[in-house]
């Protein structure tokens, strides 16, 4: 069984993103991200308080955006040991990655990369901008 690895320039990358981050004892992990741009209106109504129509929007909004590969991606973020699960850390590549044991499964064929500017993982199979792509996860999410 393959294991889920991190290329070279992602861990030059992550190296510069936990340095950055101040944590004494820093933990990785990964996470969708987009920009979501909503017009003015919607953005007055999260302000104001949204209807349900309005919210209804945005959510239909935010799930487009993440199935458009060009414009999502996967981010790394740092956080403190002590905020994490035990039983969720991993040492990987260098780093201590906090990600569930079915996950580090689902993505144990993947390679993080860096390039472009932005993470994405790739397989044998496929090159995936996040994680909502990965096969093997899409039924988490739905």
């Amino acid at each position: 069984m393959s294991t889920f690895s991190i290329s070279e320039e992602a861990r030059v990358e992550i190296g510069v993103i936990v340095g950055e981050s101040g944590c004494r004892d820093p933990v990785i992990t990964l996470r969708d991200s987009a920009t979501l741009d909503l017009p003015d209106a919607l953005k007055s109504a999260a302000i104001r308080g949204m209807t349900e129509a309005e919210s209804k929007e945005v959510q239909r909004r935010a799930e487009q955006l993440f199935e458009d590969q060009d414009a999502s991606s996967i981010s790394v973020e740092v956080f403190e040991r002590e905020e994490c699960r035990p039983e969720d850390l991993s040492e990987i590549s260098g780093f201590t990655l906090a990600m569930t044991v079915q996950m580090r499964g689902a993505l144990g064929e993947y390679c993080l990369k860096y390039t472009g500017g932005r993470f994405m993982l790739e397989s044998p199979d496929e090159v995936v901008f996040n994680l909502r792509s990965v096969k093997t996860l899409m039924n988490w999410f739905t």
